[in-house]
């Protein structure tokens, strides 16, 4: 087991972990998106990228809705039925 020696120290909440490895995810498949090749089938992967981004931020975000108040969620549900 890993001891810290900085007892001021307060670990990272999972949920806000999760969402920097997410966005560090997202950044390096945009980044790779880049090198695809410029034929047609590389275009149309690489278009793909934003859509493919979004909807898996949406995945992960539902599993918080019951967090927010009744009037955020049903905006947010609102916005998810438009992607």
């Amino acid at each position: 087991m890993i001891q810290n020696p900085d007892p001021d120290y307060e670990p990272l909440p999972p949920e806000r972990l999760t969402w920097s490895v997410l966005l560090g995810r997202w950044v390096t498949l945009a980044m790779a998106a880049l090198a695809l090749p410029s034929d047609d089938a590389g275009r149309r992967l690489r278009d793909a990228v934003p859509d493919i981004i979004t909807l898996q931020a949406v995945w992960f975000s539902l599993e918080n809705l019951d967090e927010l108040d009744a009037d955020e969620r049903a905006l947010v549900l609102d916005k998810a039925q438009l992607l």
